[in-house]
């Protein structure tokens, strides 16, 4: 195991409250691996032989399994799995959030070796019922939402699996343990409606935020696509962009360009269309503009949509926008992302070929596609079965 280091910091408006930081190193990806956990000491002194003595443990853990809790093995666990699979940046922070937010608080003390089945079973129902605190991972009752909840089972199968395999437990009791149920709350399918609802009240928006609004509606592009949007992959002559990077952010890293596209289909060429050219070249005048000013201060990324010295901008300041957007003008509840599901779908109901929607889109598989706006075909069913008896009506007039 590698030497590992660690700080420690007081906790901002908490009397005798610190947070220890142990940094295990880096993964194949150059990302800092640590982990953190908040304790109670009279000074820093007494905090510093707190986390000298963590560190012991941590450092010995890796020796010894029967001194290694389930959040320890998760840590050691996780950069080594995430340099084998070559994990995404993203994907690592996401199971980094999930491990930090669910699993170390509930097994913080908790061997790797005395965890059971019965344990695991009462940790799902805890997270299926209980109020989270995380807005984003909440369903419609307040609670955790199925998906994340089986993320969390997903994660601890494979840390156990590895557990396992390394003979650090005799047994995996993640073998003993259902992938927990529950209904996934389905994405809300919009109307013209309310589509044109938005549009209307994009008139009082700035410019920027119009125009990427309008290009979420017209491309189905997911939000850090949009934002990863570059004037050199842009060719006025067919009005289209190349899609092949994306703007992500990551606490340690900031907001960045990332040149890996979600999967090798998200690598694809969008069509502008006709309508929205003119005010993409508005778009470009005011690029110009603001970059002769700005002079050596400016970012040279040649994004289209860019903070006000050609830095990326920040995918979820988008996505608040957006909510408070929707929120101070009486529309019904969407999520930004949700308007890349209003373009699936409108090319669904219009008879357009899976194969078509996914070149489209950027969706890895056809099944994912099905899984998230599928049932937003029921709608129009009647259209369909209308549609089925016009053409029967058509062939029996047929010689």
């Amino acid at each position: 195991m590698k030497t590992l280091t660690g700080t420690v910091r007081k906790k901002k408006g908490a009397k005798s409250r610190w947070i220890l930081t142990v940094r295990f190193g880096y993964d194949s990806r150059g990302r800092e691996v640590r982990r953190e956990k908040t304790i109670t000491a009279v000074n820093k002194a007494e905090a510093q032989r707190q986390l000298n003595s963590w560190m012991a443990e941590l450092e010995n853990a890796n020796l010894n399994s029967s001194e290694l809790t389930l959040p320890d093995f998760a840590a050691l666990w996780l950069p080594q799995y995430a340099a084998k699979k070559q994990l995404a940046p993203r994907t690592v922070d996401s199971y980094e959030r999930l491990i930090k937010r669910y699993i170390q608080p509930y097994f913080q003390d908790v061997l790797l070796t005395e965890v059971t089945p019965i344990m695991l079973e009462s940790f799902f129902v805890q997270l299926l019922t209980e109020k989270s605190k995380v807005k984003q991972r909440r369903s419609k009752d307040g609670c955790l939402s199925p998906r994340t909840v089986r993320n969390v089972y997903f994660l601890l199968s494979g840390i156990f699996r590895a557990a396992y395999q390394w003979e650090k437990i005799s047994a995996n009791p993640m073998n003993k343990v259902d992938s927990p149920s529950g209904k996934s709350q389905l994405p809300t399918v919009f109307q013209l409606a309310t589509v044109r609802k938005i549009f209307k009240a994009l008139s009082n928006e700035d410019f920027q935020f119009q125009l990427l609004v309008l290009l979420a509606v017209t491309t189905g592009c997911r939000e850090g696509e949009l934002l990863g949007l570059s004037w050199d992959d842009y060719s006025s002559t067919d009005g289209t962009f190349w899609i092949h990077q994306t703007v992500q952010y990551l606490p340690q890293k900031g907001t960045y360009i990332n040149l890996y596209p979600k999967t090798r289909h998200s690598c694809r060429r969008v069509l502008i269309v006709p309508q929205l050219r003119p005010l993409l070249e508005e778009q470009r005048g005011e690029y110009e503009a603001l970059k002769s000013q700005a002079g050596k201060r400016w970012n040279a990324a040649h994004l289209v949509f860019f903070n006000p010295n050609g830095t990326p901008v920040r995918p979820n300041s988008v996505s608040n926008h957006f909510t408070n957007f929707i929120r101070k003008n009486g529309i019904e509840h969407m999520r930004f992302h949700d308007l890349r599901g209003f373009f699936a779908t409108r090319l669904m109901s219009q008879g357009y070929s899976l194969a078509d929607i996914i070149r489209r889109t950027g969706h890895s598989r056809a099944s994912t596609l099905l899984d998230y706006y599928g049932h937003a075909l029921a709608e129009n069913r009647q259209g369909i079965d209308t549609a089925i008896t016009e053409s029967f009506d058509a062939i029996r007039k047929l010689p």
